[in-house]
């Protein structure tokens, strides 16, 4: 999805927090862990105008569909409700 992926992140942490990365906006909100299941709250964002081409609405409206995630080869798969899903590479 981004053409920048190091700009597009989620760190999570605990108590249920995740920090995100959505290009130029950076903010927290929650989440809740069922098994394999997976469901994000609200996520609050800094404001600030990315350029045109930037995907951070996209990236955004595509994490709170979330509803399972797996490991694959190390890597994070999010399983979306629309069918499609996202995956995230450890941070270096």
């Amino acid at each position: 999805m981004a053409t920048a992926p190091d700009r597009y992140t989620l760190s999570f942490q605990g108590g249920g927090r995740v920090n995100v990365r959505a290009d130029c906006n950076r903010g927290s909100g929650s989440y809740e862990v069922n098994g394999a299941q997976i469901r994000f709250g609200a996520i609050a964002l800094t404001r600030m105008a990315c350029p045109s081409t930037s995907q951070d609405a996209e990236f955004l409206r595509s994490v709170v569909q979330a509803n399972a995630f797996a490991m694959d080869r190390g890597e994070l798969v999010l399983a979306l409700s629309d069918g499609a899903s996202m995956r995230f590479k450890p941070a270096q």
